[in-house]
């Protein structure tokens, strides 16, 4: 047992601090995020998560042996909120209808973490479940859009390729994960699914990293 209970505390560890690269190229290539309004929004979630993840990981589970589910609740409607904003800013025939899915979902989110399911001092499942599938969406949306259109584009200098990517990778492969989160964490000697989670996000966080490292689109050929 002492074996996979190292590769798991190995696998986490490793996972919290890949959430450091994307939030530190935000933070280096800050200034040249202008062209792209949304990618601010980005930057701004990244480096959240990353102060997050070193609260959550390192404050309450190293040196308080606890967990910080409040945050679960938070960093949820962080991507949830910012995610979908760059999606907005993208989606072009998703105008008119993605402001008032945004404003449903959020609501239903924040009411369910407060009043219902899952309040603030427990995994928020549910909340995490429906911004699963709602990322998923918009990224398999993304990519419709994108491979739709005749012009020929460097998809290696798209930051939304990067991201969608990402979300694919970290969302598409851990909802389920996340979901049942409350099961998983009673049968703690079961580790392989939260093994696969921390490598899906350490995967998700490359991709992420590599999307905060696309040219500005005025300096693109």
């Amino acid at each position: 047992m002492e074996e996979p209970l190292s590769l798991y505390l190995f696998l986490a560890n490793l996972s919290s601090l890949s959430s450091f690269f994307p939030a530190i190229i935000s933070l280096i290539y800050f200034r040249r995020l202008k062209d792209e309004p949304y990618t601010h929004g980005l930057a701004i979630l990244f480096f959240s998560l990353a102060v997050g993840e070193f609260i959550g990981s390192f404050i309450f589970g190293i040196i308080l042996k606890k967990y910080n589910m409040p945050w679960f609740h938070i960093s949820t409607l962080l991507e949830f909120s910012l995610f979908g904003w760059a999606y907005y800013q993208k989606l072009k025939y998703l105008k008119k209808i993605l402001p008032v899915v945004l404003l449903v979902l959020g609501i239903s989110i924040v009411i369910n973490s407060l009043f219902f399911v899952n309040p603030l001092l427990e995994m928020g499942t549910y909340g995490r479940a429906v911004n699963s599938i709602f990322l998923i969406t918009m990224a398999l949306l993304y990519f419709y859009q994108l491979f739709s259109q005749r012009e020929v584009i460097a998809l290696e200098k798209q930051t939304m390729f990067w991201i969608s990517a990402g979300i694919l990778v970290y969302y598409g492969g851990s909802v389920l994960i996340t979901s049942f989160y409350d099961l998983l964490l009673k049968q703690k000697q079961n580790l392989t699914a939260w093994n696969v989670h921390s490598v899906l996000n350490m995967l998700g966080n490359i991709l992420f990293g590599l999307a905060m490292l696309c040219p500005p689109k005025s300096t693109q050929s």
